[in-house]
């Protein structure tokens, strides 16, 4: 074929789209269209009604944790700033399935949002690392609807039968339109500015690849990088498989692979001199964000600002280093506004303004909430917000007056929810490092009372929902007598000086296990002041982790005697792990400074390895594993057993590091629930599934002594 590749799709034009979509109102708290959802007309109850594991399950979420790719927002605003598109996602219980829909904010505040497009499945981030093309995740992707110049449709990413395509959505519409039928999984787009081209990016290099794995199983697999025992049997397609780019014309309906002009859609601009992560312009004058030296890691930056003659003024105030996305010019042209985090452990985030030429920033907005995503328009910021008991929201901030109000709210009816009160703790660790956590105090906390603690690990930034991957129900804990210690790991910047890239990092808080025992001690350390504060009861703490949070957890078990129980996803560091994990992530370990199988070091492993002394580990054990990960708990759970320690665990299929499927995520809720009650209350249930697996863990006392005498209950 020249010129015109395979037919690739089969499209309505945009405009025909357009006019087939018909207005359906919804109010402000749309729902995601779930057969278990919640309704809202329980806002205005005013009897607090107890919040449960099935209940947290059901909330509605706008995009991923969190926005790290400034190039794929969350939501965007219209171009006549009028509206916001955003993406609502919601768990069926009754299907096992994400509900999706695409909302619609009018910003008038005049009429009420609308759902423009429904359904399709979860589009999940396939991760480009340790020398793979597409490492599956239970990450949800962030889906950035793209607007057209008009403001009266846009586009967006939409997964159904297993494809990823590009969709066209009306603001006033019922029912969104499918724009292409690619063959191939479209990753992103972007539309040209004349809204007469469409340029996509997918791989078809990945079909091959994975083609030639199909034709190598017929004769055997070779073992080599492409594994990871943990992850399967087979290997993983390897890296690179380039991105293509290809054209879409709005007009002629062709597809075309893209040239180097409309490619540069997707490029980040970098037009100053020196190393930029940030820009914007007011037409004569370029506001950006510099790397103040690359050869330190995590790089300092400063704000400046340039002409086209690249002069360039430098702002020399503190609060200008370390500026954060966006940076954006004043309505009037001539002042810079920024984010920044600060204050105590960088838990405040400020919005700033600099005049150029002046030497002091003005602060027009701070906040202990957490900011996940901001864009301005005008005299006005649109960001997506957390506090720490209310769900993620789109606020307006009005940077003139400092006031902030709620635009958007997917869960109102969360605030009929008794929920614990929370309090912030900022305090030293015993490495000198600043560290602040938040104490949700039990629901019906009474002074003088002291609570059984359960630490949440690893990040207490913004809703307290779950901890790190969203395992531990934080708030039904509190309706259930708890009190709950949410943890921000400290910074480990103060413990590797002069580092110059993530390895050396990685290396200097793995001697003597330096990094880990500061994140130890910074839980200690709270732990101890709410006890003396007659808060919590030292005999009753349990700790809970996924991911680095479970290395906490393995540590403290063989370190620390202030828990009595523990429970853990994504674990463990053992002498075998090479076996496990395979060749790349073996060799990553080696670079940080794990031993290699080759090399024993019993003294380095007497620190961390539970398989080499399981009978020192000091309180029961809860495994809750993906299938793609379990291999990796294996060596520590079976000396447990063998050992004769308290263990379980539980094996999630079709999961990964970051489980996402609801009824899984219903399950871990409920486990860890009825984990701690047994360990730390000696509660068994009456009935139920549980019940049999309390039983479970009840016989195993007899064997360790772990449970006080009398203390557990019928």
């Amino acid at each position: 074929m020249t010129g015109l590749l395979r037919p690739r799709l089969s499209l309505l034009s945009v405009g025909a789209a357009c006019l087939s979509l018909a207005a359906v109102a919804v109010p402000s708290s749309a729902t995601a269209n779930c057969s278990g959802a919640h309704s809202a007309h329980d806002v205005g109850t005013t009897v607090a009604k107890a919040l449960t594991a099935v209940d947290l399950a059901g909330i509605r979420d706008i995009g991923p944790p969190s926005s790290d790719a400034p190039d794929q927002p969350i939501f965007t605003v219209s171009p006549d700033g009028s509206a916001v598109a955003l993406q609502v996602r919601q768990a069926d219980l009754a299907t096992n399935r994400m509900c999706l829909a695409m909302i619609v904010i009018p910003l008038n505040q005049k009429v009420g949002s609308r759902v423009v497009d429904h359904g399709g499945e979860m589009i999940r981030l396939s991760l480009p690392i340790l020398g793979r093309v597409a490492s599956p995740s239970g990450i949800p992707a962030p889906i950035t609807p793209r607007w057209f110049s008009d403001s009266r449709s846009f586009a967006f990413l939409k997964r159904v039968a297993g494809s990823t395509q590009i969709w066209v959505a009306a603001r006033t519409g019922r029912k969104a339109v499918q724009l292409t039928h690619d063959i191939d999984d479209i990753e992103d787009f972007r539309l040209s500015g004349d809204d007469r081209t469409v340029v996509y990016a997918a791989r078809p290099g990945l079909r091959e690849a994975r083609r030639q794995i199909e034709a190598e199983r017929r004769s055997g697999f070779h073992y080599d990088q492409r594994f990871s025992p943990m992850a399967g049997a087979e290997p993983f397609a390897p890296a690179p498989v380039a991105l293509r780019y290809f054209a879409l014309d709005l007009q002629t309906r062709k597809v075309r692979p893209a040239t180097s002009s409309v490619k540069g859609l997707f490029d980040t601009p970098t037009s100053l001199s020196g190393k930029l992560s940030w820009m914007a312009s007011n037409g004569s004058r370029t506001a950006a964000v510099r790397t103040l030296d690359e050869k330190t890691f995590p790089p300092a930056t400063r704000l400046i600002v340039g002409d086209r003659g690249e002069h360039e003024i430098s702002c020399p105030n503190e609060t200008c280093r370390n500026v954060s996305p966006p940076v954006w010019w004043s309505g009037s042209g001539d002042r810079v506004r920024y984010l920044r985090r600060e204050g105590w452990a960088n838990s405040i985030t400020t919005v700033y303004e600099w005049s150029p030429g002046h030497s002091n920033a003005v602060a027009l907005y701070r906040t202990a909430d957490n900011l996940i995503e901001c864009h301005p328009k005008g005299d006005h910021l649109y960001c997506l917000d957390e506090g720490s008991t209310t769900p993620r929201q789109l606020v307006e901030i009005h940077l003139s007056s400092g006031q902030r109000q709620v635009i958007f709210d997917p869960n109102p009816g969360f605030r009929r929810f008794a929920l614990g009160r929370t309090e912030r703790l900022q305090y030293i660790n015993a490495y000198g490092v600043e560290c602040f956590a938040d104490l949700i105090f039990p629901v019906s906390y009474r002074p003088g009372t002291r609570y059984p603690l359960i630490v949440v690990q690893y990040q207490t930034r913004g809703f307290l929902r779950g901890g790190t991957g969203d395992e531990v129900p934080i708030q039904v804990l509190a309706n259930r007598g708890f009190a709950v210690l949410s943890m921000q790991n400290p910074s480990p910047w103060p413990l590797a000086p002069g580092a110059t890239s993530p390895d050396a990092v990685d290396a200097a808080l793995m001697r003597d296990f330096t990094g880990r025992r500061s994140v130890l001690s910074s839980i200690q350390t709270a732990i101890s002041r709410l006890v003396d504060r007659g808060i919590v009861d030292s005999t009753r703490i349990g700790i809970t982790g996924l991911s680095d949070g479970s290395s906490t957890v393995q540590f403290a078990a063989l370190n620390s005697d202030l828990f009595k129980a523990g429970s853990v996803s994504g674990c463990c560091w053992e002498p075998d792990q090479d076996a496990f994990a395979g060749s790349s992530i073996a060799n990553l370990y080696a670079r940080t400074g794990w031993p290699r199988m080759i090399d024993p070091n019993p003294s380095f492993w007497s620190k961390m390895s539970i398989s080499m002394q399981p009978e020192c580990v000091r309180f029961p054990l809860l495994f809750q594993a993906s299938d793609d990960e379990y291999l990796m708990a294996v060596s520590s759970f079976t000396a447990l057993r063998q050992a004769g320690k308290p263990a379980d665990m539980f094996v999630y299929s079709g999961e990964h590091h970051i489980k996402w499927q609801p009824l899984h995520r219903l399950a871990i809720y409920r486990r860890n629930i009825a984990w701690f009650e047994f360990w730390l209350k000696g509660t068994v249930p009456l009935q139920g599934t549980e019940r049999q697996e309390v039983l479970r863990w009840q016989q195993m006392t007899s064997r360790s002594g772990q449970l006080r005498s009398g203390q557990a209950g019928g």
